[in-house]
């Protein structure tokens, strides 16, 4: 597995241009990826909505509960697919 950081992915789309990102990005990840989006609490920082997204099957926003330091999956709020 290799893991790509966002000023990673900003790096090969400015070398490669936007034409040639997808293929250098399978080429890199020849089995598909994986990105998780940073968390977004409430005020009270015990509910969480995160963002799982994989290519090339799909993803969803979902809702988490922060208890104790554990998460706990509540509800999807959407979902995505990709082609």
């Amino acid at each position: 597995m290799e893991l790509l950081n966002l000023s990673q992915l900003d790096s090969i789309h400015q070398n490669v241009g936007s034409q040639n990102y997808r293929e250098v990005l399978w080429e890199k990840c020849p089995t598909g990826k994986l990105s998780i989006s940073p968390p977004v609490f409430n005020e009270t920082y015990d509910i969480a909505a995160i963002a799982v997204g994989g290519c090339p099957s799909g993803g969803e926003l979902g809702i988490y509960n922060l208890i104790n330091d554990e998460c706990t999956y509540i509800e999807h709020v959407y979902i995505w697919l990709s082609q």
